[in-house]
């Protein structure tokens, strides 16, 4: 039997460990085996543990993409306040300065905070902007009510992913990274169980055999999906590479060119 590739990314370690935990657990006959068992619970442990961890970094992902959101939406109110502070009407004249004067106490340099500093400032911001004396100002000018609306609902996004990201890591401080439970579930499979099958499809293979040969193909075919994706980066080096060549040429002879 061949091991697990290490090079097998987090999710598809996931994927192989979900899919021994289902070959085993359908087969009642071989849960009576101390050693296996013990393995397979380990195994299945490690997988929901990755499960999880995968699940944090999705969330977490996600918050990055709505903080960026909410620093377009703080950068589109700043541009859009300077489009009125340039613009040479008595609307924009009279209405412009007092909300511009609160913006400029924070600046977009807001957006380069961390997580928590940059959403204490945005409320503090919006906060500043819904004061009663501003809100003439605030409605004499078109689209500002937008764009200060666009603000408060990318916030208000954003501190709601963040909540169900801090209470992930709540559940348990000493939850490892999904890099770090990759590296044991491999060894798991690789060290334990497959050498372990490997013995016992020979020593017990009406017992055995079946449960073996499906780990194998599980892992073969993971395998393949490694050497499939070696070989296009490969490829995708070589055209690289010849590119890179086909343009030093080409430099070359228009050198040649411009010296005869």
């Amino acid at each position: 039997m061949k091991y697990l590739h290490t090079a097998s990314r987090t999710t598809e370690v996931d994927a192989v460990s979900d899919q021994i935990v289902a070959m085993y657990e359908a087969r009642t006959a071989l849960k009576t085996e101390p050693y296996l068992a013990a393995t397979m619970a380990t195994l299945k442990s490690q997988s929901e543990q990755i499960t999880e961890a995968i699940k944090r970094l999705k969330i977490l992902s996600e918050l990055e993409d709505l903080d960026a959101v909410r620093d377009r939406a703080i950068s589109a109110l700043g541009h859009v306040l300077n489009g009125y502070a340039n613009m040479p009407t008595d609307d924009a004249r009279q209405h412009t300065p007092p909300l511009k004067k609160v913006f400029d106490n924070y600046t977009l340099s807001i957006t380069r905070e961390n997580y928590e500093s940059e959403s204490s400032l945005i409320e503090s911001l919006l906060a500043d902007l819904s004061a009663t004396a501003l809100q003439v100002h605030i409605t004499a000018l078109p689209g500002m009510s937008e764009a200060i609306a666009a603000v408060r609902t990318a916030q208000s996004a954003f501190t709601t992913k963040q909540v169900v990201y801090l209470e992930a890591l709540a559940k348990d401080k000493t939850l490892q990274s999904a890099s770090a439970l990759k590296l044991s579930l491999l060894t798991t499979i690789n060290t334990k169980l497959i050498r372990y099958l490997d013995v016992m499809k020979d020593v017990d293979a009406a017992k055995y055999a079946d449960f073996a040969a499906a780990v194998a193909q599980a892992i073969d075919e993971q395998n393949a999906v490694i050497a499939m994706r070696h070989t296009l980066d490969e490829k995708k080096k070589k055209e690289g590479d010849d590119d890179d060549t086909k343009r030093k040429k080409g430099k070359e002879k228009d050198k040649r060119k411009r010296e005869g």
